[in-house]
């Protein structure tokens, strides 16, 4: 349903009302690179830009991109007020027989670019939907099943911006202004060179026997990833991707770090973290932990309690180490001082470890459970190589 929504958003929603909390922000910038190196928009390409009238200034200037680089913006703007009344004005005769118009138009698009509403809006939108006829929702399921597999079926490559959330900068202790900024710093990076240094970390990795990470605050921690694939999530599409499987031509912006399996039970060492968040809950301070043949042991330090009760529903599988992921993104910076704690896994050199289902990313944990350890200033080595020094991602030859 998830995926249903996001394109059938494309004509009917990412309309409600988001002020913009951060100042200072060179949108133009900002739209000339997601236009350059995010879509890597090319002469003669249609672009859709979707948004709705809180994002006006973001669409603009990404429209304003894609004609510098020689490519036609169709932007698609809509407000609060025409997404209520598409629900409660239409009558049914009418709204039972609405044509789709966007279904003959996929053929036509090269690029979309969605900026979607944030998180907390959702319980409104999704109680529009839910008043609603039984009529008029399965009007919309199917529009929205056509437009999906419309896509599917199509060429078209897409980018998709998040505005971060009031919940997600409370737990990352920064105000919504600061959080917002950071976030649009992301979309400020050469996506090419992000891209670039995900390609040679992947060529590496994918033929690694052994990872190795180490931090001033003590983890020293080795596993195997040996015949794991990885993930590569470098932030941009091409023209190259036009055509492919559907879930490789879409890219979540910002975005920039590369994921892989870890052999279940190959992980030895100690992981120890200064401070942490859990679930947006009171920090997690003094961290440490010995894993041993992959399963992690008992948890000591402040605030563990939280870590302890996310994992308890699940088998004992959840506790064992099974992905960790290095960022790529050099605009985007970990910011640690005073109470916060933004760890976004998306900052170059930032390294991530999960316990937990690695299925879903080459592994053969399937447990359900899942939790993330960021591991900052850590020091990576693959096979004795070094790629990551005190939280600095390094330059590959």
């Amino acid at each position: 349903m998830k995926n249903i929504r996001i394109f059938f958003l494309l004509i009917l929603t990412n309309t409600l009302q988001y002020q913009l909390h951060a100042q200072g922000i060179d949108y133009q910038k900002v739209g000339d690179n997601i236009a350059a190196t995010l879509a890597n928009v090319e002469p003669g390409e249609v672009v859709v830009i979707n948004g709705g009238e809180y994002a006006l200034r973001l669409i603009e200037a990404i429209g304003v991109g894609v004609y510098k680089r020689g490519g036609y913006p169709f932007i698609s703007i809509t407000t609060d007020k025409l997404f209520n009344s598409f629900f409660t004005d239409v009558p049914e005769e009418y709204f039972l027989n609405m044509p789709d118009p966007m279904l003959k138009w996929f053929d036509d698009m090269d690029v979309i670019i969605l900026v979607q509403p944030v998180s907390e809006h959702e319980a409104a939108r999704d109680a529009l939907f839910s008043d609603a006829s039984e009529a008029k929702r399965k009007k919309v399921e199917d529009l929205g099943n056509k437009q999906m597999q419309a896509m599917q079926e199509g060429k078209a490559r897409a980018v998709i911006f998040y505005y971060p959330t009031e919940e997600q900068a409370k737990g990352s202790g920064l105000d919504l202004e600061t959080c917002t900024a950071e976030y649009f710093k992301g979309l400020t990076a050469d996506f090419r060179k992000v891209r670039k240094s995900g390609m040679q970390l992947q060529e590496m990795l994918e033929r690694a026997k052994e990872v190795h990470i180490t931090s001033p605050a003590g983890t020293d921690i080795r596993f195997s990833t040996t015949g794991r694939k990885c993930t590569l999530q470098d932030g941009s599409t091409t023209a190259e991707d036009n055509g492919k499987p559907l879930n490789d031509r879409v890219e979540i912006m910002p975005g920039g770090v590369i994921s892989q399996s870890i052999h279940e039970h190959s992980a030895n060492g100690k992981l120890s973290i200064p401070k942490m968040r859990c679930n947006y809950k009171p920090q997690v301070k003094n961290l440490s932990v010995q894993f041993t043949d992959g399963m992690m042991g008992t948890l000591s330090g402040d605030g563990i309690d939280c870590i302890e009760e996310t994992l308890k529903p699940f088998e004992k599988e959840a506790r064992l180490l099974g992905q960790f992921s290095i960022g790529l993104n050099t605009e985007v910076r970990v910011i640690e001082e005073g109470d916060a704690n933004f760890r976004p896994g998306i900052a170059a050199g930032l390294v991530y470890l999960h316990v937990g289902n690695n299925e879903y990313i080459g592994g053969e944990n399937k447990v359900t459970g899942l939790f993330s350890f960021p591991l900052t200033n850590a020091t990576v080595t693959i096979d004795g190589v070094t790629v990551v020094r005190d939280g600095a991602l390094l330059e590959l030859n």
